[in-house]
C-alpha cells in the first residue's frame, strides 16, 4: 500500500504539475509508516499525461489507506504547491487484491 499510494502521488505530481520540484518522504517507526509528497507549483504548459489515466489517483489512495485503517490526506498549500499525505499502521499484512 505504501508502494502503491507513493507511486501513484508521484504520477499525479508529474502529470499535473509539469516542472515542478517533487519531494517524497518515507519513515517508519514502531507503529506507522507515514508517507508525504509534496510538488511546487507546476514551471511548465500542460503535461502531455495530463489526460492518461482514469481519474481515479486520490480516492483509490483514499481507498488503499482506508483498507489498512489508516489516515490520508491531500489538498493545495498557500504557495501554488499540493500536498499528499498517508500514515499506515504496521502489523499484519492485509491483502488488497480488491483495490
Amino acid at each position: 500500500a505504501a508502494y502503491r499510494i507513493a507511486q501513484e502521488s508521484v504520477t499525479n505530481a508529474i502529470k499535473h504539475a509539469p516542472g515542478a520540484p517533487i519531494w517524497l518522504s518515507v519513515r517508519r517507526d514502531a507503529e506507522s509508516i507515514s508517507i508525504e509528497v509534496v510538488n511546487g507549483r507546476p514551471r511548465a504548459g500542460v503535461a502531455d499525461l495530463c489526460a492518461a489515466g482514469g481519474g481515479h489517483g486520490l480516492r483509490g489512495m483514499e481507498r488503499r489507506v482506508a483498507a489498512v485503517a489508516g489516515s490520508f490526506g491531500a489538498g493545495p498549500g498557500p504557495d501554488g504547491s499540493w500536498r499528499v499525505w498517508a500514515r499506515l499502521p504496521t502489523g499484519p499484512a492485509v491483502h488488497l487484491d480488491e483495490l
